[in-house]
């Protein structure tokens, strides 16, 4: 991806931007990764809901959950209906369309990396069953 917006660039000023495009790429999974570190071990509860304890690790989980399935909605809207445009014909809107992808981005990156490596970095001890769904409901890290 950075290669090819670095392609639109220059000649000269390909290879610097490229360096720095992957650079940047590269301390941006740094950071996030030790963000996933910090999470797992947020798991003190903090509300309670249906009878059910949620710790902030849960509850960021489930917020990265309910954002991929919309991002995957509304790709799967715009592939099956690219002439939609209602979220760019009001100037406000153009300007929420234009500063969306980069942050859809950087956001779809954090998800990913907690939804990924989370679990990689936790083992359940118990489980809990509610609503058809396995919840843990203990970790040791």
């Amino acid at each position: 991806f950075i290669s090819i917006l670095t392609n639109k660039l220059p000649v000269e000023q390909q290879a610097r931007a490229r360096r720095l495009g992957i650079g940047a790429a590269l301390v941006m999974r740094l950071v996030l990764l030790a963000t996933v570190s910090i999470i797992v071990q947020l798991t003190e509860p903090v509300v309670t809901a249906f009878g059910n304890p949620f710790s902030w690790r849960d509850l960021i989980l489930i917020a990265g959950g309910l954002f991929l399935i919309w991002k995957a909605t509304r790709e799967i809207h715009h592939t099956v209906d690219p002439d939609d445009h209602k979220d760019s014909i009001v100037g406000a809107a153009a300007a929420v369309t234009v500063a969306t992808p980069p942050m859809d981005a950087a956001v779809m990156r954090a998800f990913k990396v907690v939804w990924l490596a989370g679990p990689l970095l936790v083992t359940a001890t118990s489980t809990t069953h509610w609503f058809g769904v396995t919840a843990v409901s203990r970790v040791t890290v």
